[in-house]
């Protein structure tokens, strides 16, 4: 391999198997809308996370906090600030609830799409994606050992017929040669 194969692979290598995964990019976003959308039922200047001093940062979402800008809505607005992470909204919708209860909702929905996708253990019990390719697996483990064990007794049968065949050879060559 040349120099910059062995550095497009060790790349690839550090990306991980998990990279560009669909489950936990879907949950990634989820949580991102969970914190960056503004609470609706909150009335007041004081309704997202950005409006209090949070911030994001660069392209995988860090956040950041304006001590200065926090410290003005807290003694601006207490409780709009509570709110802002700990609103119950009465019917229960996303848009509705506090950061916190959104994170919770993205949290429960998340493990709920890894548990379809990976199931709860290291068996194939389960009706999961990958409980069912490990029970494809194995059903193809025992099918292709069960091919193997008919083509070892092929082969078995075989030797033992060349066997066969060798001594008759023998016993006639001793014959035509008068047991020399």
């Amino acid at each position: 391999m040349k120099d910059d194969q062995i550095e497009k692979w060790e790349e690839k290598a550090k990306s991980g198997i998990l990279y560009h995964d669909q489950t936990l990019s879907k949950v990634i976003y989820n949580m991102r809308d969970a914190v960056s959308a503004p609470i609706d039922d909150l009335n007041g200047k004081y309704n997202s996370i950005f409006s209090i001093g949070i911030s994001t940062t660069g392209t995988k979402g860090q956040l950041t906090l304006d001590d200065d800008k926090l410290r003005a809505a807290l003694a601006d607005e207490p409780d709009s600030v509570y709110n802002i992470f700990g609103h119950l909204s009465k019917d229960d919708h996303f848009s509705g609830n506090g950061v916190a209860q959104r994170l919770g909702d993205v949290f429960v929905d998340g493990m709920s799409l890894i548990k379809d996708r990976a199931g709860l253990d290291d068996t194939a019990n389960d009706d999961s994606d990958l409980g069912q390719l490990m029970r494809n697996l194995l059903t193809r483990m025992s099918d292709f050992k069960k091919l193997m064990d008919s083509f070892e007794n092929k082969l078995y049968k075989k030797y033992d017929a060349m066997e066969v065949a060798l001594s008759q050879l023998g016993i006639q060559l001793n014959y035509i040669t008068g047991g020399q």
